[in-house]
């Protein structure tokens, strides 16, 4: 894994996580980026285990590197994020370690087993710690962006010169001066009762019609 170049650590990964994802009926268009996010993934994980050794705090900055890739992939191609995620840890799951652990336990290498366990289990719980990151991070983003629009819209509406009404619909907020909407009220009124005074010519004739006719 290590002695390998690293065209062939991006190729071999990025292949593994296309074949997983054409397993679980991932969209055809969604499977070249997901290729990229394992393979990048995976290098940030072989880096870090070559110049440090340690395995744990590797799966955990890959973990939130392929996290965030997924989240940007997610926006540009309105797919949720999940889809992105799971397919780009696959390559850093440590498939090796908990199939070493049961063989050990079978031939009943108790220390061994331990030990590989341990290892699998702390690569397994940096992965998920550096998913839950990265995904706390952009959900925090987006809830600011989100409250500074709503606050930018307000601000907005509050530099007018007049007095306004502020209506806020199922999307967003919209704001009306107070003249234009005593006009559209009086508008509305006036309508109103036209409609009701035509009603009651309408009803009036019809009465005298048929007064007449009997």
């Amino acid at each position: 894994m290590l002695d390998m170049p690293i065209y062939q650590n991006f190729i071999f990964a990025a292949l593994a996580t296309i074949g997983f994802s054409i397993f679980f009926n991932t969209p055809s268009k969604l499977l070249p980026s997901l290729g990229v996010i394992g393979g990048i993934g995976w290098l940030v994980y072989v880096f870090i285990v070559k110049y440090t050794s340690n395995s744990s705090f590797a799966g955990f900055v890959a973990g939130f590197t392929v996290s965030a890739l997924s989240e940007v992939s997610a926006r540009k191609m309105k797919q949720p994020a999940i889809v992105f995620v799971i397919a780009g840890i696959l390559p850093l799951v440590p498939g090796v370690g908990l199939y070493n652990t049961v063989l050990y336990m079978i031939q009943k290498n108790y220390s061994l087993a331990n030990s590989t366990g341990v290892d699998a289990l702390l690569i397994s719980s940096g992965i998920s710690l550096g998913v839950l990151l990265a995904t706390s991070i952009v959900k925090a983003l987006n809830r600011i962006s989100a409250e500074k629009k709503s606050v930018e819209k307000k601000l907005s509406c509050t530099e007018l010169s007049e007095e306004i009404h502020c209506v806020k619909t199922s999307e967003e907020i919209h704001c009306i001066k107070t003249s234009d909407f005593d006009k559209l009220k009086s508008s509305i009124e006036s309508n109103n009762e036209s409609s009701l005074k035509s009603n009651l010519y309408d009803d009036s004739y019809q009465n005298s019609d048929t007064k007449n006719k009997k």
